[in-house]
């Protein structure tokens, strides 16, 4: 995409996951025309009823970063202790990292480096809480964004209404949702995607999802 002129800038995408290392260095260097200012930020956040209205102040990190928050907990430090629960800072790496550097000294790029990012955390890299997931992507439609990413893990299930109705909403205001299915089908214990079992790659109605046999 880079190849093409498609870089990210002027665009914004929210990735709502486990946790979020902001001091990470594939989030220091500043976007190019950034679309949210911190004013822009700080009038926004009064619309949002699961924002602890002390931390109000303190959502905005940076102009990469101009909104984190843990749903969790209900405050700005998205960073999670546990050494196995880095999957939302790899996942935000991918989609808008920005000069990253290698152990031999080379610099790389997400996929749209110049975007930036909203942070939302709602686990802890052991589990996740429902409840923060939806407060999330209500407060993501408050925002004018362009992409939600999520990567939920979950097992099979059938259906979820109240994550179902909270995706169309974000999709109603314009925004674009990918989620991962999980990484448990139906079927998975078979290894092998057979085409009984269709859910091995699925998509819900208008949202990108994907999903595969286990890790």
């Amino acid at each position: 995409s880079n190849d093409m002129g498609y870089n990210g800038e002027g665009q914004v995408i929210c990735v709502i996951d486990n946790e979020f290392d902001i001091t990470h260095d594939m989030f220091k260097s500043a976007p190019q025309n950034p679309k949210f200012s911190k004013e822009d930020v700080a009038e926004f956040v009064k619309n949002m009823s699961s924002v602890n209205a002390n931390e109000y102040e303190n959502v905005y990190k940076s102009e990469k970063i101009p909104f984190a928050y843990d749903y969790i907990d209900n405050d700005t430090n998205t960073y999670c202790e546990n050494a196995d629960a880095n999957h939302g800072t790899h996942v935000a790496s991918i989609a808008a990292g920005k000069q990253g550097k290698l152990s031999d000294g080379t610099f790389f790029n997400g996929v749209a480096p110049e975007a930036q990012l909203i942070l939302m955390k709602i686990g802890d890299g052991k589990s996740f809480g429902m409840d923060a997931v939806i407060a999330a992507l209500d407060d993501a439609c408050i925002l004018d964004i362009d992409a939600i990413n999520t990567s939920l893990g979950q097992r099979y299930v059938c259906e979820n209404t109240v994550f179902s109705k909270a995706i169309d909403v974000a999709r109603k205001n314009g925004i674009t949702v990918c989620t991962a299915a999980g990484n448990y089908g139906k079927g998975f214990e078979k290894k092998t995607p057979y085409t009984d079992s269709p859910e091995y790659f699925t998509l819900y109605k208008g949202n990108g999802s994907v999903g595969g046999g286990k890790k």
